[in-house]
C-alpha cells in the first residue's frame, strides 16, 4: 500500500488512551449543564448532559446529513482554513456532497470543512433547526460555526475570541496553552502530529466525545485532531471569522456567481459517478 502522509499524522492515534465514558485521556475540568455553570471561564472546561445530543447524533448520521444538506454550498478552503479562488470566478465553491466525497478525501493533504453563518447563512440555517445553544452559552453570539473533518486532519495552532464546540459524531483530539504561553506565534502544524512526537509544552490535552462541548475563553491557543472517519462539530465564536480573502462583499460575489448551486436539497442520492470515503457508503 502506498505510504501516504496521512499515515504518518495518524500514527500515533492508536496510543491514545480513552475510555468509553469520555473521561479519561482529558485534563480539563467536566461540568454538566445541569450545574451551575461560570458566566466567564477562565480555562477551558467540557460541558456534559446536552439537551440536543440524542435528537443530534441521530440525526446527523452521514447518510442522514448528505440526504437533507448535501446540496448546500461551500466554499474550498485549504489546509489553513483560508479561502481558494479561481482566476475567473473569483471564488471556488462546491456542494456539501462533494467536498465531503472527493476534498475530504484526498489523503495527501489536510482539509477540513469549516463554515459558519457569516459567509454561508442559508447553510447554518437549516442546521439550526437541529439544535438548541445551551442557556449558558447564548452570550456567545459573534457567529455560529460548523465544521466536519476525516480522520487525521487538522486546525493548526490558533486563538480567537470565547468559543464553544459541541462534537455531535466522532472523537476530537483537543490541546490548550493559555494566552501568554508564545513569546511569538507558533508554527502551524498538523497537530495530529503532537499524539506521536508530543505537544507544546505545558499543553493541556482532552479527547471530545460526541455530545460533549468544549468551551475556552478568549485568546486561549488551541489546536486539533480528528480522530475518526466522519468528525462533525457545530458551535458559536465571539468576534468575527478570521478568514482571508473573504469578506462579507466576497460572500455576496460569490452568491450571485453560483446562482445554479440549491440552497436546499431534495431527497436525491449522490451522484453515482462520486468515489465516497468508506464511512459514507455505510
Amino acid at each position: 500500500r502506498r505510504h501516504s502522509r496521512t499515515d504518518d499524522r495518524i500514527s500515533g492515534m492508536q496510543r491514545v488512551s480513552v475510555g468509553a465514558s469520555g473521561s479519561e485521556g482529558c485534563n480539563l475540568i467536566h461540568l454538566s449543564l445541569d450545574q451551575h455553570i461560570p458566566r466567564n471561564p477562565r480555562q477551558p472546561l467540557v460541558l456534559t448532559d446536552w439537551q440536543s445530543e440524542q435528537h443530534i447524533c441521530a440525526a446527523w448520521q452521514p447518510g442522514k446529513f448528505l440526504k437533507r444538506f448535501g446540496l448546500f454550498w461551500q466554499f474550498e478552503k485549504n489546509e489553513f482554513v483560508q479561502v481558494l479562488h479561481h482566476v475567473k470566478s473569483g471564488c471556488a465553491r462546491m456542494s456539501t456532497t462533494d467536498m465531503l466525497m472527493h476534498r475530504l478525501n484526498q489523503t495527501s493533504r489536510n482539509l477540513l470543512l469549516f463554515t459558519n453563518d457569516k459567509e454561508n447563512a442559508p447553510f447554518m440555517a437549516a442546521l439550526q433547526g437541529d439544535y438548541a445553544t445551551p442557556a449558558p452559552l447564548v452570550h456567545v453570539r459573534g457567529f455560529r460555526m460548523f465544521s466536519c473533518a476525516s480522520r487525521g486532519s487538522s486546525h493548526a495552532l490558533h486563538r480567537h475570541g470565547e468559543s464553544w464546540i459541541a462534537q455531535v459524531l466522532g472523537r476530537k483530539a483537543w490541546w490548550f496553552l493559555p494566552p501568554h504561553a508564545f513569546r511569538s506565534k507558533p508554527a502551524r502544524v498538523n497537530a495530529c502530529k503532537y499524539l506521536r512526537d508530543g505537544p507544546p509544552r505545558g499543553a493541556s490535552f482532552c479527547v471530545q466525545y460526541p455530545g460533549q462541548l468544549v468551551w475556552f475563553p478568549n485568546r486561549w491557543w488551541h489546536a486539533t485532531c480528528a480522530l475518526d472517519e466522519w468528525s462533525l462539530a457545530i458551535g458559536a465564536q465571539q468576534g468575527n471569522p478570521s478568514v482571508q480573502g473573504l469578506n462579507l462583499s466576497a460572500s455576496a460575489d460569490c452568491n450571485q456567481r453560483h446562482r445554479h448551486l440549491p440552497r436546499a436539497h431534495p431527497a436525491t442520492e449522490p451522484r453515482k459517478s462520486a468515489r465516497p470515503l468508506s464511512f459514507l457508503r455505510r
